[in-house]
């Protein structure tokens, strides 16, 4: 087994003597693994000092390299007041291998019994949870047996969590994850007892609207994976409470969006959060109706439906709006023109007309606001935009002027106002 990075970090740490006062023979029983050898020496055990013609200690080549049954005996054989660093580093060693470890029962064993003898997960003196996220990492291996499963249960919640410190620095990032995995009832029961231990932390509504930047343990509740995971929605739910009063990201809408999971997302709208709408560096909105919009050019327009019906309904940018029209642009061969239709009237409400700086304006695929009111048959929007100005005879990138559209798409009252106000020869072609 190859040295890692936890023998290179010790051996940094060290700050002892290295050649001048090692025993290079218990050096060399400890790296032949041969335990007989070094309980005859009959010499004190130093651990903590680096072999002769290397950077490691004995403790690290123990750590690594040796046997359980082997590595128990070498530390026996140290100091009582050096007991429990070693147990720490073995403790270490084993988490870090637990994920990938082919042969997981041993393991978790040997964790086990370092837990019982005192033993902590730390990093720099503080209680480390992402070594204990790390051990539940295990729960996604396939080849996890629900013995297994039960048995790290067991250990994160009887070994580890109750002893954890409740501190408002912890970060339990890593944890959600492998809870997410945990068997029931220890999922529902991780969840209690993380609410439990570090909800004293949890800001005032009040507090958290005067700073919605504000930090605290249970804020890293990662709703994202366990959606992502297909966790029931009670397990959501919970993730949400422990947010609380933090919303969830943009990242839990889309999962749930993109995942056809209306539940969920039926939820967050019911919780009343306000729907968050980002504009990034690079110039490119995201929002959960941007999401519904992509998901509804497929057929299902369950979610967008529901966005657009939230009361009080939302307000968006003219961008986002325009946007979203072109998005739908491409579904007016999988939607019924009548839901249509009624869509394109509600993000009309959602983003009044009025409001557009630049009406000849194009959206990123080169179709004018006039082109889209025109596809999907809005008469007061198109009557809007020609009172505005708008150029009739503009064409999009396929040739065809809005008129075009509004024939073509059945929609004789706007290729009526259009025909009006357009020179342009009336052609027997329609847009493909």
């Amino acid at each position: 087994m190859a040295l890692g990075s936890a023998t290179l970090a010790v051996a940094a740490r060290s700050a002892e003597p290295t050649t001048a006062e090692a025993s290079e023979k218990q050096c060399e029983a400890v790296i032949d693994g041969d335990i007989q050898r070094l309980r005859a020496l009959n010499e004190p055990l130093q651990p903590f000092l680096k072999c002769p013609h290397t950077v490691f200690t004995q403790a690290s080549i123990a750590t690594e390299n040796l046997r359980q049954e082997d590595w128990l005996a070498f530390r026996d054989l140290a100091r009582p007041e050096d007991r429990a660093e070693l147990n720490n580093m073995r403790l270490d060693f084993f988490i870090g291998l637990a994920p990938n470890q082919l042969h997981v029962k041993p393991v978790l064993r040997g964790i086990e019994l370092l837990l019982d003898d005192g033993a902590a997960p730390t990093r720099d003196g503080k209680y480390a949870w992402g070594e204990v996220g790390r051990l539940l990492q295990v729960l996604g291996n396939g080849r996890v047996t629900p013995e297994e499963s039960a048995q790290v249960a067991h250990l994160f919640l009887d070994r580890l969590l109750d002893k954890a410190p409740a501190e408002q620095t912890a970060d339990l990032s890593s944890l959600w994850s492998g809870i997410v995995d945990l068997p029931e009832p220890q999922r529902g029961e991780a969840l209690q007892r993380l609410k439990a231990k570090f909800s004293q932390f949890t800001p005032s509504r009040d507090a958290w609207q005067r700073d919605p930047g504000v930090t605290y343990p249970l804020r890293s509740a990662d709703i994202t994976v366990a959606i992502r995971k297909r966790a029931p929605i009670d397990v959501v739910r919970d993730l949400l409470d422990l947010r609380e009063p933090a919303p969830p990201e943009m990242a839990a809408w889309d999962a749930a969006i993109h995942a056809g999971r209306l539940d969920i997302v039926e939820t967050l709208i019911q919780r009343g959060y306000a729907l968050p709408v980002q504009r990034h560096a690079t110039g490119v909105w995201t929002s959960p109706l941007m999401s519904s919009a992509q998901v509804a050019i497929k057929g299902d327009t369950r979610a967008l439906e529901m966005l657009i019906g939230m009361s009080p309904q939302p307000l968006i940018p003219d961008e986002v709006n325009q946007r979203m029209k072109t998005v739908l642009f491409e579904a007016l061969n999988k939607i019924h023109e009548v839901q249509l239709r009624h869509i394109n009237d509600q993000l009309n409400a959602m983003s009044p007309s009025s409001r557009l700086v630049d009406i000849n304006a194009r959206d990123p695929r080169g179709y004018s606001l006039l082109v889209r009111a025109a596809a999907y048959g809005d008469l007061p929007l198109t009557k809007s935009l020609l009172e505005a100005g708008a150029d009739p005879n503009a064409k999009s990138p396929a040739g065809f002027t809005a008129l075009a559209y509004a024939r073509c798409h059945g929609h004789p009252d706007v290729a009526q106002l259009l025909q009006q106000k357009s020179h342009s020869a009336q052609t027997d072609d329609c847009p493909r």
